[in-house]
């Protein structure tokens, strides 16, 4: 049971160390968001991961970065945030 709780730790260890490096690079920010969502997508075991950031000034969460292959998945729409739970979180929160 240890040696997969370690393994576990070696994977998110490995995981922020290749996002730190990445976060200093010359990188562009959309390359570093799709290493962030690459590298969390595996380290999770998830066959999809997505980075969304809120737009205040137009009220929606907007797909930033996804590793997703699907196309239609690539082409969703941006979410109206006056009516989306995340919002309503947040609003509560820092509003």
């Amino acid at each position: 049971m240890q040696s997969k709780t370690r393994t576990s730790s070696v994977k998110w260890l490995d995981a922020i160390t290749k996002i730190s490096k990445t976060i200093t690079s010359d990188l562009y920010l959309e390359d570093i968001l799709r290493l962030i969502v690459t590298v969390t997508a595996e380290v999770m075991g998830s066959k999809i991961c997505s980075l969304m950031l809120l737009d205040e000034d137009k009220n929606t969460i907007i797909i930033k970065a996804t590793q997703s292959v699907s196309q239609d998945y690539n082409k969703k729409p941006s979410v109206v945030t006056k009516s989306n739970v995340i919002f309503n979180y947040y609003e509560k929160c820092y509003i």
